[in-house]
């Protein structure tokens, strides 16, 4: 059967358009849940101006971190450090920074703790919140996973941070995927605690005052004696990075890509319109 002419043109124009879209460049990332919401809006406006699609795939910090080195991303989106033997491979760009804030339920009566206090919970020392001035039950520690940056961060600025010893978190701690399902978890229960990014939280869950910080204090910032800040950060591998890396980091570090930060919540890496020359933009030449 012949086909008509218009009906020949109609899949000429298919097949153009699909081979244009399978040639449009893509920029991999992949890693950090704290990051996932903010890397996503920073590769929408990043398409829209430079027509370059970025893909995210929000597993763990860890994860993210290998894929890179595996070569199967362009970039890893990390919120913890790197490790020593990461360093020899990998470069890290602070892009933002965050703090972890420690959550109960909205009906929980205790609203304060020291880090002592804290640090005895999560060790499993410490498991009714009698002892902290709430009701006499049991205390349903919430944690993350091993290969999130959050539960680094966590296991560095506060389990050891007594310097004489690293104890293992309790073995009874609930450990989950994403600062999602910690404070759905949360929520829901009335003995739980947990820990999540600043920028995740919201009004189903309550905020502890740690050591007489409130949630008020972070309204101009991350106050500077806080021990759960932190910075987020993308890592690329050691070496000249691809135009299209060297686009996107600038675009994340200009003015416009830090006030996106403050816009979801998290905190910009450098004073607005104020990058000191050491964490200037990269180079495009």
């Amino acid at each position: 059967m012949l086909l008509s002419r218009g009906i020949i043109t109609i899949l000429i124009l298919f097949i153009a358009c699909s081979c244009a879209r399978e040639s449009r460049p893509i920029l991999k990332i992949s890693g950090s849940t704290t990051l996932s919401p903010l890397a996503k809006k920073w590769a929408s406006e990043f398409s829209k101006q430079y027509g370059i699609d970025v893909s995210y795939d929000a597993s763990e910090s860890g994860h993210g971190i290998k894929q890179l080195e595996a070569g199967q991303v362009d970039l890893a989106a990390s919120s913890r450090e790197l490790t020593t033997q990461e360093q020899n491979w990998a470069e890290e760009i602070p892009v933002a920074q965050d703090a972890l804030v420690f959550i109960v339920h909205p009906d929980n009566p205790v609203k304060a703790v020291k880090t002592e206090q804290l640090q005895d919970v999560f060790m499993g020392d410490l498991n009714n919140w009698k002892a902290l001035g709430g009701l006499n039950q049991s205390i349903y520690v919430i944690s993350r996973g091993n290969g999130s940056g959050s539960r680094s961060t966590f296991l560095k600025s506060f389990i050891c941070y007594r310097g004489h010893r690293c104890p293992a978190l309790t073995e009874k701690a609930l450990q989950l995927h994403s600062n999602s399902q910690v404070r759905y978890h949360v929520r829901l229960n009335k003995r739980a605690i947990g820990y999540i990014s600043y920028s995740w939280l919201d009004k189903s869950v309550v905020p502890l005052s740690i050591d007489g910080f409130e949630i008020e204090d972070f309204q101009r910032g991350i106050p500077t004696a806080y021990p759960f800040a932190r910075e987020l950060v993308l890592v690329r591998q050691k070496g000249i990075p691809s135009p299209m890396v060297k686009a996107f980091l600038n675009f994340i570090l200009s003015d416009r890509g830090q006030t996106i930060s403050k816009e979801l919540g998290f905190f910009p890496i450098y004073a607005q319109s104020a990058l000191p020359s050491s964490c200037s933009l990269v180079e495009t030449k």
